[in-house]
């Protein structure tokens, strides 16, 4: 019988999605986290590290104990384990546990991959260390056999170090958003934009734009920071167009979240990375084009109104609870 735990990190709320929608399927399965981010993403368990400043060690050992004796399958996130320095491994693999490593992008992707394929690299940077990040994916590997990727763009960062590698897209549960196809009017539309990090999605270039559009065209504007995700939805529901990150090269959850809503979404996809998702209607959008592209979008609301509807169907499609939860299963079980 399969008994999974998701953690430590709920990384845009997929570790709980993830265990939600096993539970669906009548798998056994646990989101816990170690603190509860912003976002206000949900969680099956938290153990609030941050209210600790004694005995973190202890209540980390303590419910180290109680997961290995009550699961079999650890899946962990970002990168992350059950203790620092992820010195769990050899004991769970002592103990004869199945393990997967999640990784979400920002936790593995390295310069030496990323720049040659991205003209934007320069531009957001990586603050990470690669020489700390391969070390860390290398001593993962030592002891779990499998990573898991969302998407191509992280793959190409693990590709190489583990025996076995497997894509499991993000997960939306669409029967959760109602559909709100955007306006058919032309009449003040609302252009949301929803950073978690100005610098990496590309933000300055957006304020920029928009200002010089306000110029022209009659438009609303909102810029979503620090709100639960469940507010940011309800602003998606009631907008038009939905710009996410432009200098990543890759879409992620907001462009998803804003598809599902029936929303078009700009984003920018790396040439190498279109390849591997032909049909997804997403605007191609980069800081070189995201003028003549929201102008398009601003000027057309039939338009707007038909990508947005394509989008829909496609996370309908690719980003399943029960097509991914059935994909998790296999994996667990070919462990």
């Amino acid at each position: 019988m399969l008994k999974v735990l998701q953690c430590p990190e709920n990384i845009a709320g997929q570790a709980w999605e993830y265990a939600k929608s096993l539970r669906e399927q009548g798998v056994e399965s646990t989101a816990l986290t170690f603190v509860k981010r912003n976002f206000d993403y949900k969680y099956d368990v938290c153990l609030h590290l941050d209210r600790y400043k004694h005995g973190r060690y202890i209540r980390l050992l303590n419910n180290f104990l109680i997961c290995a004796r009550n699961y079999n399958i650890f899946h962990f996130h970002y990168g992350e384990t059950l203790l620092p320095q992820n010195a769990d491994l050899p004991l769970l693999k002592m103990l004869r546990k199945k393990m997967v490593m999640n990784f979400w992008g920002s936790d593995v992707r390295q310069e030496m991959l990323a720049r040659p394929k991205n003209k934007y690299y320069d531009i957001f940077g990586s603050e990470n260390d690669n020489k700390l990040i391969i070390a860390k994916i290398k001593n993962i590997a030592n002891y779990i056999d499998t990573a898991v990727v969302p998407a191509h763009e992280v793959y190409e960062y693990v590709f190489g170090y583990f025996k076995r590698i497997e894509i499991i897209p993000i997960i939306i549960d669409i029967d959760k958003i109602r559909l709100f196809p955007s306006s058919f009017s032309n009449d003040n539309p609302l252009i949301v934009h929803s950073p978690s990090n100005r610098k990496l999605k590309g933000t300055e270039y957006i304020l920029n734009t928009i200002s010089k559009l306000q110029e022209k065209y009659k438009f609303r504007f909102q810029l979503i920071e620090n709100l639960p995700n469940i507010e940011v939805k309800k602003i998606f529901a009631k907008s038009d167009i939905v710009i996410d990150q432009l200098l990543i090269g890759t879409y992620g959850t907001v462009s998803l979240e804003a598809m599902a809503a029936g929303k078009p979404v700009l984003c920018y996809i790396r040439d190498d990375l279109a390849k591997y998702m032909p049909d997804i209607p997403i605007i191609n959008t980069n800081i070189d084009n995201i003028y003549e592209n929201l102008e398009m979008l601003i000027t057309n609301p039939s338009m707007r109104t038909e990508i947005g509807k394509k989008g829909y169907e496609y996370v309908a499609q690719n980003h399943n609870p029960k097509k991914i939860a059935k994909q998790l299963i296999s994996l667990y079980e070919s462990l």
